[in-house]
């Protein structure tokens, strides 16, 4: 065993890693070097259009997206359509005794904010998202009666 390693290592210090690798190597030896391929031939007459550019379909649009609200019964869903139309009402009703044309810049803002949140407040009841028209008709409402305070 001692005289393997040391005919291995003789080996290794007079021919270096290399040849050692070449040695154990399994792998085929690698395949004489070729000349270039020849070009293929050139074609004759004109060359041929490229094909027209093919339109895909339309594709048709997404559907809208799902609403996300919680369960409720019936009844429930009811008394939320109430409370939201309710709390519409009364924001309308605040708002009616607010002249926009006397805001100042901030208050213009919130006004026009209370305006965007009745909106969205009307669509979700429209779309039939009572917790949503609720959530925006709250908003619209505490938005507006601070707005009349500041006012008045």
């Amino acid at each position: 065993m001692r005289a393997l390693a040391l005919v291995l290592a003789v080996t290794l210090a007079l021919s270096g890693c290399v040849r050692i690798k070449e040695i154990f190597s399994t792998a085929p030896p690698a395949p004489p070097a070729v000349g270039p391929a020849p070009s293929p031939p050139a074609p004759v007459g004109p060359a041929p259009s490229p094909p027209a550019p093919v339109e895909p379909a339309p594709s048709p649009p997404p559907p809208p997206p799902a609403v996300l609200s919680p369960q409720v019964s019936s009844e429930q869903e009811r008394q939320l359509q109430r409370d939201a139309q309710d709390r519409i009402d009364r924001t309308e009703r605040l708002l009616s005794q607010v002249d926009p044309k006397r805001l100042a810049g901030q208050q213009q803002e919130s006004y026009q904010t209370i305006q965007s949140f009745l909106a969205k407040a009307k669509e979700a009841l429209y779309a039939r998202d009572m917790q949503r028209a609720l959530t925006l008709a709250d908003k619209a409402h505490v938005l507006a009666g601070e707005l009349t305070r500041r006012i008045h």
